[in-house]
């Protein structure tokens, strides 16, 4: 063997950032809407992620989820399939109803006609 060389060459390894999640109501129920909505915001990773509502196994590319009164957490994972850990509790909560009573006998207006309706 004629002479051998080392060569020593340095290489850096940077692994992305862990993967964060947050979630919140960006539309919350109504008396005319029962369903809120709620957006799920990431992090870290290495991009291209996908959501996922907790206790499911599908994933979705959209970070928007339609759902009924309840409590919700979510997961996300990125392009290199890494997962996060749980995002915040949101909860999703039902709105009262409404409910008027109207004493007749007791409803009095001066010189104003009142038109009650039964609902």
């Amino acid at each position: 063997m004629v002479g051998t060389a080392t060569l020593t060459i340095p290489v850096t390894i940077d692994e992305p950032q862990e993967i964060k999640v947050t979630a919140s109501i960006v539309s919350p129920t109504t008396c005319l809407q029962t369903q809120a909505t709620i957006q799920v915001t990431a992090t870290g990773g290495s991009g291209g992620y996908q959501y996922q509502l907790g206790g499911t196994t599908t994933y979705t590319t959209s970070n928007l989820f339609t759902l009924p009164p309840g409590s919700y957490e979510f997961y996300v994972k990125d392009a290199n399939d890494c997962l996060s850990a749980a995002s915040n509790k949101v909860e999703v909560v039902a709105v009262l109803k409404l409910v008027l009573k109207v004493n007749k006998a007791e409803a009095f207006c001066e010189n104003v006609v009142v038109k009650l309706l039964h609902v």
